[in-house]
Protein backbone atom coordinates (compact mmCIF):
# COMPACT_ATOMS: atom_id res chain seq x y z
CA UNK A 1 0.00 0.00 0.00
CA UNK A 2 2.71 2.47 1.33
CA UNK A 3 5.07 0.93 -1.56
CA UNK A 4 4.94 2.09 -5.01
CA UNK A 5 7.11 0.49 -8.34
CA UNK A 6 7.82 2.53 -10.61
CA UNK A 7 8.74 1.84 -14.56
CA UNK A 8 11.56 2.66 -15.94
CA UNK A 9 11.94 3.89 -20.23
CA UNK A 10 13.10 -0.18 -20.61
CA UNK A 11 9.75 -1.26 -19.45
CA UNK A 12 11.02 -2.77 -15.96
CA UNK A 13 9.95 -1.98 -12.80
CA UNK A 14 12.05 -0.97 -9.74
CA UNK A 15 11.56 -3.77 -6.95
CA UNK A 16 12.78 -0.66 -4.39
CA UNK A 17 9.77 0.53 -2.35
CA UNK A 18 9.50 4.12 -1.92
CA UNK A 19 7.84 5.65 1.02
CA UNK A 20 6.54 9.25 0.49
CA UNK A 21 8.96 10.61 4.16
CA UNK A 22 12.15 9.35 2.14
CA UNK A 23 11.09 12.39 -0.62
CA UNK A 24 11.44 15.11 1.62
CA UNK A 25 14.81 16.60 1.46
CA UNK A 26 14.42 19.18 4.50
CA UNK A 27 12.99 20.02 7.16
CA UNK A 28 12.07 23.11 8.69
CA UNK A 29 15.07 25.36 10.41
CA UNK A 30 12.94 25.06 14.05
CA UNK A 31 13.44 21.02 13.62
CA UNK A 32 16.99 20.36 12.33
CA UNK A 33 19.54 18.89 14.38
CA UNK A 34 16.13 18.66 17.04
CA UNK A 35 16.81 14.88 17.22
CA UNK A 36 21.10 14.81 17.34
CA UNK A 37 21.39 17.69 19.81
CA UNK A 38 22.57 16.48 23.23
CA UNK A 39 21.37 19.72 24.39
CA UNK A 40 17.59 18.61 24.29
CA UNK A 41 17.41 15.81 26.20
CA UNK A 42 13.58 16.46 26.94
CA UNK A 43 12.15 13.06 28.20
CA UNK A 44 8.55 14.80 27.65
CA UNK A 45 6.31 16.99 25.53
CA UNK A 46 5.92 19.13 28.32
CA UNK A 47 9.61 19.81 29.15
CA UNK A 48 9.98 20.51 25.36
CA UNK A 49 7.21 22.71 25.21
CA UNK A 50 8.17 24.68 27.96
CA UNK A 51 12.17 25.13 27.15
CA UNK A 52 10.67 26.46 23.86
CA UNK A 53 8.49 28.65 25.41
CA UNK A 54 11.10 29.84 27.42
CA UNK A 55 13.61 30.85 24.88
CA UNK A 56 11.10 31.86 22.77
CA UNK A 57 10.06 34.53 25.27
CA UNK A 58 13.51 35.49 26.01
CA UNK A 59 14.04 36.22 22.38
CA UNK A 60 10.78 38.48 22.56
CA UNK A 61 11.99 39.98 25.46
CA UNK A 62 15.54 41.17 24.64
CA UNK A 63 14.34 42.22 21.03
CA UNK A 64 11.88 44.65 22.58
CA UNK A 65 14.30 45.80 25.16
CA UNK A 66 12.16 43.85 28.09
CA UNK A 67 9.28 46.37 27.57
CA UNK A 68 6.91 44.26 29.20
CA UNK A 69 3.77 45.83 27.31
CA UNK A 70 5.92 45.34 23.78
CA UNK A 71 6.46 41.91 24.58
CA UNK A 72 3.63 40.87 25.45
CA UNK A 73 1.39 42.47 22.82
CA UNK A 74 4.13 40.56 20.25
CA UNK A 75 2.75 38.12 21.79
CA UNK A 76 -0.56 38.07 21.51
CA UNK A 77 -0.80 37.80 25.22
CA UNK A 78 -2.26 40.65 27.90
CA UNK A 79 0.47 41.97 30.25
CA UNK A 80 -0.99 39.83 33.22
CA UNK A 81 -0.47 37.03 31.71
CA UNK A 82 3.22 37.59 30.04
CA UNK A 83 4.35 38.12 33.80
CA UNK A 84 2.00 34.93 34.99
CA UNK A 85 4.10 32.74 32.31
CA UNK A 86 7.57 34.49 32.79
CA UNK A 87 7.28 33.77 36.81
CA UNK A 88 6.30 29.82 35.22
CA UNK A 89 9.18 29.47 33.68
CA UNK A 90 11.58 30.54 35.79
CA UNK A 91 11.92 34.40 33.99
CA UNK A 92 13.12 37.05 36.65
CA UNK A 93 13.27 40.48 35.07
CA UNK A 94 16.65 42.42 35.02
CA UNK A 95 17.06 44.93 37.86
Amino acid sequence: MFASSETSSSGSSSSAPRCALSRITSRPELFRGAAESPHHPYSTLHEARSAYEREFILRKLQEHRWNMTQTAAALGLERSHLYRKMKSLGIAAPD
